[in-house]
């Protein structure tokens, strides 16, 4: 099974688009999927249990400066840190990733994604989940829904 995500991560890194998404990051940061399927390259479900799996894979580029907005995942997140440097924040502390990187993310723990380097950082991130399930879950949105509803 590890030897399955880890090709999972493998191929993420070598296919990258620019097929645009819409995705719910702050500050321009911006995500572009390479590929999002239910099954193998030879047609075989993926299979978790409990749900009907689906795997995307994405280039996600945050420019100078910015920010991803304090968010969590409920899917397993697997990033490569192909430019810049990230810090990932959470209310215990912070990690930094430089180029080279890979970034094994924290499930179901609140987190922002940062750019503290010169340049932009550009990763290629694996989500592996279940169908229908956001793959980031925007804090702020949370927030401002709770409250509209009062």
């Amino acid at each position: 099974m590890f030897k399955s995500i880890k090709v999972l991560v493998l191929t993420a890194v070598f296919l990258a688009s620019d097929i645009m998404v819409a995705f719910a990051y702050n500050n321009g940061v911006s995500v572009k999927d390479v590929s999002v399927s239910d099954t193998t390259s030879v047609g075989g479900k993926f299979i978790l249990p409990d749900c009907d799996a689906q795997v995307t894979m994405c280039t996600v580029v945050l420019p100078k400066g910015a920010n991803t907005g304090w968010h969590y995942h409920k899917n397993l997140v697997f990033a490569f840190v192909e430019k810049g440097t990230l810090r990932v924040e959470t209310e215990d502390g912070y990690t930094d990733f430089k180029a080279g990187d890979n970034v094994f993310e924290m499930q179901n723990k609140i987190h922002v994604g940062r750019n503290i380097g010169k340049g932009k950082v550009v990763l290629k991130v694996v989500y592996v989940g279940c169908k229908g399930v956001e793959n980031s879950i925007m804090v702020d949105a949370i927030i401002k829904r709770q409250q509209a509803q009062k």
